[in-house]
């Protein structure tokens, strides 16, 4: 399949407008549709990929080979020989960092792929038009390992305009896949998050909250991207323990970005975020375990004895016994 990426082609002199940001592992079965998704994307300017794979030990590596050097314009490879992600010492993130150039960054990992080829071009004509603005994003079809749409129960909603506090209130609602931001902001972010002072189990919510801070986020109406969820991946897990660790280390974000940047809001607000996610997590669970954890968000946050959906999971899972 042949793509129009015209001023890829014409002239490289042309001032580099976005870098796509993917990282891969082991996403033998999807990566292609991902690099589909990069290369069919038309638009007026110059845009480029750096696609990581994480010594992958499948044939992910072999598909970008034959991807980059069909659109050597387009996707620039970085081949690990040794997994940078499982050393957590942020040798992934400064290997990504430094090969980032564009005016502006777009992320999209390898088992995730966008569906639209204006999707670039749509998001950078919105940011060179409103300078106030630091994110673009849109909606995505949600789908699992098999590529089929999944049913949710919850939809997320979207907000646009001044969001930090709807962030800490309602938790990351940005599909990281469907986003494009100004790498200004993003190479200030780098010297905020040296000083973060503990692990951070995830790549999307720090981030998202200092862009707030400098500027305001769009969303785009319509889908342009299918978001995959797997089973086991960085940000979803089967494990109860590893579920617990990943919410518990959203608070500590939330608390530090709070206090280091006096955001100003009630930390009342961020433990009620923290308990609601607990306990939906929890109710996948054995009653004793969601009761534990159903008591203790009661216990700090009484008001949540009110909160319909949270009444809803505890009818659910203590009196008619469903995991959900």
């Amino acid at each position: 399949m042949e793509h129009s990426t015209s001023k890829n082609t014409e002239n490289q002199e042309e001032p580099l407008m976005v870098t796509i940001r993917c990282i891969t592992y082991n996403h033998e079965p999807y990566i292609r549709q991902c690099l589909e998704g990069f290369v069919m994307q038309r638009t007026n300017f110059r845009f480029e990929a750096i696609v990581h794979d994480d010594a992958s030990t499948d044939g992910t590596a072999a598909i970008i080979r034959e991807y980059a050097e069909k659109y050597p314009d387009i996707i620039k490879p970085i081949y690990e020989t040794e997994n940078q992600y499982s050393k957590h010492d942020g040798s992934l993130r400064r290997i990504m960092d430094a090969h980032m150039h564009g005016k502006y960054i777009a992320i999209c990992e390898g088992d995730d792929y966008w569906t639209d080829p204006l999707k670039l071009q749509k998001q950078v004509d919105f940011l060179e038009a409103n300078p106030e603005y630091a994110l673009v994003y849109t909606d995505a079809y949600i789908i699992d390992a098999d590529s089929k749409v999944m049913n949710l129960r919850r939809t997320p909603k979207s907000y646009s305009g001044n969001v930090t506090k709807k962030i800490f209130q309602k938790g990351s609602f940005v599909i990281t896949a469907t986003s494009c931001y100004r790498h200004d902001y993003y190479s200030e972010y780098e010297k905020e998050w040296v000083k973060i002072p503990f692990t951070m189990k995830m790549g999307d919510l720090p981030l998202w909250i200092y862009l707030s801070l400098k500027g305001k986020f769009k969303h785009l109406e319509e889908k342009t991207t299918c978001y995959r969820i797997l089973p086991q991946s960085a940000s979803h897990f089967k494990e109860k323990e590893k579920r617990i660790e990943f919410i518990i280390n959203c608070r500590d974000v939330l608390l530090y970005f709070n206090t280091h940047f006096k955001i100003g809001i009630s930390e009342h607000v961020i433990y009620r975020l923290i308990h609601k996610r607990l306990i939906r997590n929890m109710a996948a669970y054995d009653k004793k375990t969601f009761w534990t954890y159903y008591k203790a968000a009661i216990k700090q946050c009484p008001s949540l004895l009110f909160d319909i959906k949270m009444t809803a999971v505890f009818i659910l899972r203590m009196i008619l016994n469903k995991k959900c």
